[in-house]
């Protein structure tokens, strides 16, 4: 779900594993729907899954449990429409199980493993999800990939 998937990586380098596109961004910590993504902790992966509705193409996440039983164990509560820019990554921080979702159609969430539990948090007041904690900054590499929305 880096739903601008990353289908504008054609003009990318790679290096160790790494896929860089034009500006030097790192795009191959975004999900896509060619590879997963594993949790930094190493706990979960991620894929990108279409879910198109009868009048858009669409796509959503999915967590599994990194094991050899490969348990779902989160699946999106929010379809994000690919004719909008979508960026969907994994956060740094290995001591949380944190995946950031900048959707180009209802704005920047993100959704959080707490004791279980899958929680969404949203950046704007008019959103059904929780409002986020005011330490939770935005991560660098969304401040890269939109850096006239992020500062």
């Amino acid at each position: 779900m880096v739903l601008l998937l990353i289908l504008a990586c054609t003009a990318a380098a790679t290096s160790l594993g790494r896929i860089y596109d034009e500006e030097g961004i790192d795009v191959s910590l975004l999900l896509d729907f060619e590879r997963s993504l594993v949790s930094p902790s190493g706990k979960y992966v991620m894929e990108c899954v279409r879910s198109d509705t009868e009048t858009s193409r669409a796509a959503k996440f999915i967590v599994y449990s990194n094991d050899e039983v490969r348990e779902e164990m989160h699946e999106a509560k929010r379809l994000v429409y690919l004719r909008f820019s979508n960026f969907i990554f994994w956060d740094p921080n290995p001591e949380v199980s944190r995946i950031w979702v900048y959707d180009g159609d209802t704005g920047t969430y993100f959704v959080q493993e707490m004791n279980g539990e899958w929680m969404y948090y949203s950046f704007y007041e008019a959103s059904e999800f929780e409002r986020y904690p005011e330490e939770i900054d935005y991560p660098e590499l969304l401040k890269s990939l939109r850096p006239r929305i992020f500062k």
